[in-house]
């Protein structure tokens, strides 16, 4: 049961904001071109702490 219930609660913390990768892969294409679009991309984001974490990978 423990195992059930401890599985199931890391799928749904995984990613909290799924969509995370996707706006900071638009960030990355607008950065030369809308820096100001970029930032907003960036600011966007709820968890601004894994913002240096995603961007090394």
């Amino acid at each position: 049961m423990i195992c059930i219930v401890l599985s199931f609660l890391g799928e749904c913390n995984l990613n909290p904001q799924p969509e995370a990768s996707r706006l900071l892969a638009d960030a990355g294409r607008l950065i030369e071109s809308n820096p100001d679009s970029a930032m907003q991309q960036i600011g966007s984001l709820f968890y601004p702490v894994q913002i240096s974490y995603t961007l090394l990978q």
